[in-house]
């Protein structure tokens, strides 16, 4: 019997990032590549918007500095 030709998929986990509003009032944040996010207002379970960390503009960055967002570390790089 002849062996089947077997192909490995081979997935690269992406290394992602959750985005919360730390402000009372909704916010728009650019994202690179041109697309952007919207976040709504802190509180009421709002537990944030998972995102590819490749994604994060230097805009989101200045705004974790500033304490109006936080940016956390979700994993998915292997």
């Amino acid at each position: 019997m002849a062996k089947k030709n077997e192909t490995e998929t081979v997935t690269t986990a992406v290394p992602r990032v959750r985005v919360k509003n730390l402000s009372p009032v909704s916010r728009d944040y650019p994202l690179t590549g041109g697309e952007s996010l919207y976040l709504r207002p802190a509180g009421r379970g709002n537990k944030g918007i998972v995102i590819d960390a490749a994604k994060v503009s230097a805009a989101m960055k200045a705004a974790e500095q500033a304490g109006a967002i936080s940016i956390e570390d979700e994993g998915g790089a292997e």
